[in-house]
C-alpha cells in the first residue's frame, strides 16, 4: 500500500509539472495489511520527482457537466451474504442501511452480480451442469435462490430502485475444451491435472454453433428466471 501511495504521489507531481531536479514531501502514509487495518504513520522526507515534463495545465469546467453517473455500488456475492449471517439481526440491518439507505447511508445504487460462480462463491456451480443440454430443460436457478436473491431483496428494502447487471466467470462446464472451471492447474485452490490447463486470456469456450445458441439460450433463461424474482 505504502508504495502504492508513493507512486500515485509521483504521478500527480509530474502531472503538476514538476522537473527532475525538484523535489515533493509525504507527511504521512495510511496501510492496510492482514495483520492491521487503516495503520496511520507519520512520515518525513523529500523524494525527487522521476521525469522532466512539460507543465500540464488541467481545467475543470464545474459550470459544463460533460458525462453523468449511473451510480456507486459494489457486488452481490455468496460470501459475503454467509459473512451477514453471522451477525445478529440488529447488526445486520445495521449493516444494510449503512450501505443502501438512501437517506443515512452510502446510497449504493448499481450493483454486479454474477452468473454462476465467481471468485466469491461458497463453491463452484453454474445454472446447468446437465452435459448436452442444448435446450436448457435442466436450467436453473435454484442455487441463487440460497443465497445471492435474498441477499439483493434486503437491500432492495432499502432502495427499491436499485441497478443490477450480470457478468459470468464461466460457463457450464461441458461448454468448455478442458471440462474445468480453472483454466491454470494450481493444487493449492483447484483440481485441474497439468495436461487440461489452457492459457491464461485464451478462450476455452468451444466454438460451435450448437454451443453458442445454447448459451445464449443459457443467458436468457437467466435474465426470465430473475425477472420472475
Amino acid at each position: 500500500m505504502k508504495y502504492l501511495v508513493f507512486a500515485c504521489l509521483s504521478i500527480l507531481m509530474v502531472a503538476c509539472g514538476q522537473k527532475s531536479n525538484q523535489t515533493f514531501s509525504v507527511q504521512k502514509i495510511i496501510e492496510t495489511n492482514q495483520e492491521k487495518y487503516w495503520n496511520e504513520q507519520s512520515i518525513s522526507g523529500s523524494f525527487p520527482s522521476t521525469e522532466k515534463v512539460n507543465p500540464v495545465k488541467v481545467e475543470i469546467l464545474i459550470d459544463q457537466p460533460m458525462q453523468t453517473i449511473d451510480g456507486f455500488g459494489g457486488c452481490f456475492n455468496e460470501m459475503g451474504w454467509e459473512v451477514l449471517q453471522t451477525l445478529g439481526k440488529d447488526e445486520r440491518e445495521k449493516v444494510f442501511a449503512s450501505l443502501f439507505d438512501m437517506e443515512t447511508g452510502c446510497r449504493f445504487s448499481i450493483y454486479r452480480i454474477p452468473i454462476g460462480a465467481n471468485d466469491y462463491s461458497v463453491d463452484w456451480y453454474s445454472h446447468n451442469e446437465t452435459p448436452g443440454d442444448f435446450l436448457m430443460e435442466n436450467f436453473s436457478i435454484e442455487r441463487d435462490q440460497q443465497r445471492l436473491i435474498p441477499y439483493i431483496k434486503k437491500a432492495m428494502e432499502y432502495h427499491p430502485e436499485l441497478k443490477i447487471f450480470a457478468s459470468p466467470w464461466c460457463p457450464p462446464l461441458w461448454m468448455k475444451t478442458n471440462g474445468h472451471y480453472a483454466c491454470r492447474s494450481d493444487k493449492r485452490v483447484n483440481d485441474l491435472p497439468e495436461e487440461k490447463q489452457g492459457e491464461e486470456m485464451v478462450d476455452q469456450f468451444i466454438m460451435e454453433d450448437r454451443y453458442l445458441d445454447a448459451y445464449a439460450l443459457y443467458f436468457s433463461k437467466f435474465v426470465s428466471a430473475y425477472k420472475n424474482e
